[in-house]
């Protein structure tokens, strides 16, 4: 009876068991799945939001740089574009900004992660073995170390290249551009080598730039491998390691130094790719040229009504390191006046006429109708008065922004004044007629 009544004891005790200790388990594995499952959706969530904020910032980013870079060229004065090669303006608004859009963001977002995983993975060796944090943080030192020496170099050649592109671009743009003129005098071989002198050079620094990047990954892998075997070969001495951690404490230095090689590249690119940022701020902080309109001197619309222009001891020099192309010059010109301009190349029969515009700022008094340009704003100087240019380009947009490029002008003006000089759609339908006409 004894017998029986512990073994049924045990059955009670043993049923009991089966009939607790599942559910138990049951609950925390339940439990373990509802917190692993709210942890991977909330790691979702925060790594959707921290991507979405820091690529809006960098938009926002790029989208005021722009701006302000365009800003800034449009407000220059004329003289800057006489000694600015328009190559150099296209590459700062083409590769630089392009840099800016593209590469940066992506790279800055992998330097940020790289920080963090490199903290946590810092904690995963500690927990290893504490000791491993020392041949750790001294990988650390050799990486910055390394950094700091090819660093410089990095950015000097990224200047250099971003500097020998601007030549390759500016040729391809003039060469484009007087086309016709190369072809007439046969002059293609003179400027596709002169085209292949320019790409050879930015050829050879981008090449130095792509060797000196190589040079640098391999350092930085040397560095990396004898970390690791560094790290294996610690565990020897030790009898009383276990193999988990054994297996953990590697695969945790291989994590780190895997993320300490990329962090620094990645870093160092960053650094690297700032230089087009720096580029374009420079292009921010270009002196601008007068106000385009002065408060309280606007002039009535009917200015100039008579067409007096007079020069009071009129000085003008593009730099203050050259002599000045217009000294002292005192004249007066009548209303209805026709007055010719005559000297040789280089005399300054230009500069005369970019000192009525204002596009050099000259010294002394131009005054029409007894105004002082200068004391108005460029608009209302520049919009008041007309120029046909010595290459002179017509209607390459539609006729009434030719005509009336402030649109303050009614289209029946506008049609009254070609009718007037008989550009009306009927009269150069005539035109036509009487071309193909003729014998």
């Amino acid at each position: 009876m004894m017998n029986m009544s512990e073994s049924n004891t045990i059955e009670e005790t043993n049923s009991s068991f089966i009939d607790v200790t599942p559910s138990d388990d049951l609950l925390d594995r339940t439990l373990n799945i509802y917190i692993y499952s709210g942890l991977v959706i909330g790691m979702f969530v925060g790594v959707f939001l921290r991507s979405f904020f820091f690529f809006w910032a960098c938009i926002l980013s790029s989208r005021g740089l722009h701006k302000n870079t365009l800003w800034a060229v449009i407000r220059c004065p004329m003289k800057y574009f006489d000694f600015r090669p328009a190559g150099q303006i296209l590459n700062r608004f083409s590769k630089d900004l392009s840099v800016v859009d593209e590469k940066l963001p992506k790279e800055l977002l992998d330097s940020l992660n790289i920080v963090l995983s490199v903290v946590g993975l810092l904690a995963l060796v500690a927990s290893t073995n504490l000791w491993l944090l020392v041949p750790a943080v001294l990988f650390m030192v050799f990486l910055v170390a390394l950094r700091c020496i090819y660093l410089p170099i990095l950015c000097d050649l990224k200047r250099i290249e971003s500097i020998a592109r601007s030549p390759v671009l500016t040729h391809l743009s003039v060469s484009l551009q007087g086309l016709i003129t190369v072809r007439a005098f046969e002059s293609q071989d003179f400027f596709m080598n002169q085209f292949d002198e320019l790409q050879n050079f930015h050829t050879s620094v981008w090449f130095i730039l792509s060797a000196l990047k190589r040079g640098f990954v391999f350092s930085l892998d040397t560095i990396s491998a004898i970390y690791i075997c560094f790290v294996s070969l610690s565990f020897m001495g030790s009898q009383n390691t276990l193999v988990g951690n054994l297996g953990l404490a590697i695969s945790s230095a291989l994590s780190l130094s895997g993320m300490l090689f990329w962090g620094v590249y990645q870093t160092t690119e960053v650094q690297n790719q700032l230089i087009s940022v720096e580029r374009l701020l420079e292009y921010c902080d270009l002196e601008p040229e007068a106000p385009w309109e002065i408060e309280g001197k606007t002039p009535n619309t009917e200015w100039p009504e008579h067409g007096i222009i007079s020069y009071e001891d009129v000085s003008l020099q593009y730099s203050e390191y050259e002599a000045p192309v217009l000294k002292n010059l005192t004249f007066c010109i009548k209303g209805s006046e026709k007055v010719g301009i005559v000297g040789r190349t280089g005399a300054g029969k230009s500069s005369l006429v970019s000192s009525l515009f204002r596009l050099t700022e000259p010294s002394g008094n131009i005054r029409i109708d007894s105004l002082n340009v200068k004391e108005l704003g460029l608009r209302d100087v520049r919009g008041h008065l007309s120029i046909i240019p010595q290459d002179p380009v017509l209607f390459s947009v539609s006729v009434r922004i030719n005509l009336d490029p402030y649109n303050q002008i009614s289209d029946e003006k506008l049609w009254t004044v070609l009718e007037e000089v008989q550009l009306t759609e009927s009269n150069i339908a005539s035109i036509n007629t009487q071309e193909h006409h003729h014998p």
